[in-house]
């Protein structure tokens, strides 16, 4: 008898209704947010803004909820924001990104912030995302992780109306 491997996978998250929540798989569990508040929206709205100056000056290019992110047929994430850097682009594909992106951010809410500050940061870091921004609405706040070998150090922990830099880059606080 063969052992039955009962995790979901990408085939299954593409079942899915169309309902207005966000489902992505962390190690096969499935794993169901409500649709974004309106702060949560604009905060990522004004952090894509913000990275566009780096599409701009073509460095890469900057993607947003809801686009899957493909780590593995067991892992797929739905990032608030992610940049991928223009020597990476070949990981995006016409339907989902497939590998990990160089910067992802996730705007925290109170459904993910347990999951998006563990498993999930874990989960990005095994998979060599580079760096993961995790803006806290409620604090005003965005901590900045990099990643040393396969994991994630908390570098930078960052207020309103100060900059943030990756790649040599400088973007305004997103927290505003």
């Amino acid at each position: 008898m063969g052992v039955v491997d009962l995790r979901y996978v990408y085939d299954d998250l593409l079942t899915m209704p169309d309902d207005g929540h966000r489902y992505e798989l962390l190690a096969g569990d499935l794993m169901v947010s409500p649709s974004a508040m309106p702060r949560h929206q604009h905060i990522a709205k004004n952090l894509i803004v913000a990275l566009s100056r780096w599409e701009a000056a073509r460095l890469g290019r900057v993607y947003s909820a809801p686009l899957d992110v493909v780590l593995d047929r067991h892992t797929v994430f739905e990032p608030d924001v992610l940049f991928i850097h223009a020597e990476h682009l070949a990981i995006v594909t016409e339907s989902p990104v497939k590998g990990p992106p160089d910067l992802v951010v996730e705007v925290l809410s109170d459904s993910t912030r347990r999951v998006d500050l563990g498993r999930k940061l874990r989960a990005y870091g095994r998979y060599g995302v580079n760096e993961y921004w995790a803006v806290d609405p409620a604090e005003g706040t965005v901590q900045v992780f990099r990643r040393d070998g396969p994991a994630f150090v908390a570098t930078d922990r960052l207020s309103a109306g100060d900059a943030i830099t990756y790649l040599g880059c400088r973007s305004p606080s997103p927290t505003s």
